[in-house]
């Protein structure tokens, strides 16, 4: 049996095959992955744009173990007005202008990892309502935080450029 012992502190234990015994093994997958529910949030940065003001949409959550930014994902569904898309998912892609980032933190004595993924350069669609779902992972564990346990996204009113 082998054991790693992670940043966080989590400790991920597995079986190393006799062959591979002294060996440096590749750890490819976490099983105990953890999205806290409580740490989900959403916020905008507004910018000017060439045609009027522009909305950066930032999600952020923590996880109990590190996990690749290419493999954050927010999905997102329309439930009311005009958002610009029915439902969409996101992910690290910079061309697209989809960023996502973690980092390692220690906060109120507990280290994590926070990601944050951010929709750059979008238009405001006032009236648009929407929900998501926040997912997480690295290899075969995964988890997804589901629409009930985040913020509603409500767009009553857009920015001007006057």
């Amino acid at each position: 049996m082998a054991e790693v012992r992670w940043p966080n502190g989590w400790r991920m234990e597995f079986v190393v095959p006799g062959n591979q015994i002294g060996q440096v093994v590749d750890v490819v997958a976490a099983k105990d992955i953890r999205i806290d529910p409580a740490s989900i949030g959403f916020s905008t940065v507004v910018h000017p744009g060439p045609d009027g003001p522009l909305i950066d949409w930032e999600f952020t959550w923590r996880t109990n173990f590190w996990t690749p930014a290419m493999e954050d994902k927010i999905h997102l569904t329309r439930t009311g007005g005009s958002c610009g898309f029915a439902g969409i998912t996101l992910q690290d892609a910079p061309e697209a202008g989809i960023k996502a980032v973690v980092e390692y933190k220690v906060i109120a004595g507990e280290p994590c990892f926070e990601h944050r993924l951010i929709w750059l350069d979008q238009v405001c669609h006032p009236g648009c309502r929407c929900r998501f779902v926040v997912e997480s992972g690295l290899g075969g564990g995964r988890d997804v935080v589901t629409e009930d346990q985040t913020p509603s996204i409500v767009f009553k009113v857009c920015p001007s450029s006057n």
